[in-house]
């Protein structure tokens, strides 16, 4: 994206170039500058999204890491034989959760920010496995159309949806959610 960007950039200020020496007539000059600047704006919108794509993915995955590090931790600390790794769950937030409820008597789905967490895994599975583009049809679509209330937008219709990140607020509320909830979780004592 960004060297179709700058290849856009470097067109534009070529075509603005020759424009001024040229005898065009404004009309003709308005339509080149507009066809150019759209393409400009585009590249520039899916470059943000991407990126704010893969911070979702990142803080996600944090999260994840986080959460396997500290059941490591209890692992190593306690006088079981039982690991994360030797549980199934439907994704590793659940196998998390079991374990620590199970060994530390933990329920992290009653930590004050479990739905933001769970929302966030969610919203992480679209942009993952679909690109953000989704339908009605997709299990999780009504809580991440709930989810995206006052911090991202779903376009689309019922048919066809996706994600478009135009609150740069959200990164920094996600960020501060994950933190929230690990420190929540981590504060117990993992000694058994």
């Amino acid at each position: 994206l960004l060297i179709h960007r700058n290849e856009l950039s470097k067109r534009y200020h070529e075509s603005a170039r020759k424009l001024q020496d040229a005898d065009i007539e404004s009309g003709e000059w308005n339509h080149i500058f507009n066809s150019i600047s759209e393409s400009l704006n585009e590249v520039e919108i899916q470059f943000i999204q991407r990126f704010r794509y893969s911070m979702i993915i990142q803080i996600y995955s944090f999260l994840e890491t986080e959460l396997n590090t500290y059941c490591q931790t209890v692992y190593e600390n306690s006088n079981t034989n039982f690991r994360l790794t030797d549980l199934k769950g439907a994704n590793d937030i659940d196998k998390v959760k079991i374990y620590l409820s199970k060994l530390l008597d933990i329920d992290i789905s009653k930590k004050p920010s479990w739905k933001f967490i769970n929302d966030l895994r969610k919203l992480r599975n679209v942009i993952v496995h679909h690109d953000g583009v989704f339908s009605s049809e997709y299990r999780d679509y009504k809580s991440i159309k709930e989810f995206s209330k006052d911090n991202f937008m779903v376009k689309g219709n019922a048919e066809i949806s996706f994600l478009r990140f135009d609150n740069p607020e959200f990164i920094k509320d996600c960020l501060d959610s994950v933190q929230r909830f690990l420190l929540d979780v981590i504060k117990h004592k993992h000694i058994a």
